[in-house]
């Protein structure tokens, strides 16, 4: 199906900036009420206990810690784990914010040693060791009073990006630490999550969506694979409760789509990636939102997605603009291939 085939909605006129304001709010309102739910204030303080501290780790070439990320919630004190890595060389670099399925660093997600080589700084941390992947709101979500009977309730996705957000908190405090260059990253439901954070949090330079598919990246009209629908019955507690309005429903029937989500994170720079043999994610899918989303950075004076009448090629980069695309050959995964193409996309534009 092509772009034009999917008659998917043209975001609202954004030609002032009092217009651009009121569209993002109107945006950012229908992904919350349909999809992810409220997100609580930030803290008013977070702090990191240093739990283990390596300054020679990688054979010298990088300082590489864990910490106890902690902070004040509404019925307790939270916290979670984090590991921190950083060149070993005394600068500050640009960072990535890790929404990771493992703990161990590195891990087959993860070739952190790659990172630490080309210059980037990591700071990673399992999303189960936050809230499990499961229906029990557990982890933290007790102690924000999560009741899962009230429809704007967030769901894991929300509890998750709160948790980068806060990793980002206590980074910025790090001297090694860019402010200005710090992208956050997830692979599969976590560059749901990813989104949903770059969304939330201005702080974030760069949000990195590696094959999120429906609930992320992918447009819902003319998809394949995973749908909206089906979701409310296998992860619906990944979602607000509101989110079970969508039972039944037809793509082509919804007030919003993928781009709504996209064009929250403009002006700031995206990158969406994808893989030719996934198609429960959809590469078409997840091309056709980066192009929908396109006008919101057009809209701020910055060029968005580049790549008009093009359509997904393994092995074609769309890194000209502000909204990135690349589509690799394999399956449902997050490779070295991914890694290193995101890093070339931030050494290209100093981000």
């Amino acid at each position: 199906m092509t772009f034009q085939e999917r008659r998917i909605p043209a975001l609202p006129v954004m030609k002032t900036e009092e217009e651009r304001k009121a569209a993002r709010a109107a945006l950012y309102a229908k992904m919350r009420d349909r999809l992810y739910g409220e997100m609580p204030p930030a803290p008013e303080k977070v702090e990191g206990r240093l739990i283990m501290s390596d300054g020679e780790s990688f054979g010298g070439k990088a300082v590489m810690a864990s910490y106890e990320i902690s902070f004040d919630a509404p019925f307790s004190c939270a916290s979670f784990p984090m590991t921190y890595l950083a060149p070993n060389d005394g600068r500050k670099h640009p960072f990535f914010v890790n929404i990771c399925f493992m703990k161990d660093v590195p891990n087959r997600y993860l070739p952190a040693e790659e990172i630490i080589d080309r210059g980037y700084g990591l700071a990673t941390f399992c999303y189960q060791e936050v809230s499990q992947d499961g229906p029990e709101f557990d982890g933290i979500a007790p102690l924000f009073g999560t009741d899962r009977r009230k429809p704007l309730t967030w769901g894991k996705i929300g509890i998750w990006a709160y948790a980068a957000s806060r990793v980002l908190d206590f980074i910025l405090t790090m001297p090694e630490t860019d402010p200005d260059r710090v992208a956050v990253i997830g692979h599969s439901r976590l560059g749901k999550t990813a989104l949903w954070a770059g969304a939330n949090d201005p702080r974030f330079a760069l949000t990195i969506s590696n094959e999120s598919g429906c609930g992320g990246a992918a447009i819902n009209r003319g998809k394949v694979g995973e749908t909206l629908s089906g979701m409310t019955d296998v992860f619906p507690y990944w979602f607000s409760p509101a989110m079970q309005e969508l039972r039944g429903a037809e793509p082509g029937d919804l007030d919003f789509d993928a781009h709504d989500l996209l064009a929250l994170i403009a002006p700031r720079h995206l990158l969406v990636g994808s893989a030719e043999k996934d198609e429960w994610a959809d590469p078409a899918s997840e091309m056709a939102a980066c192009l929908a989303a396109s006008p919101a950075w057009d809209a701020c004076g910055v060029p968005g997605f580049l790549a008009d009448g093009e359509t997904p090629r393994v092995g074609v980069r769309f890194h000209g603009g502000r909204v990135g695309y690349h589509e690799r050959a394999g399956a449902h995964f997050m490779s070295r291939t991914d890694w290193n193409i995101y890093m070339d996309y931030r050494d290209l534009h100093k981000i």
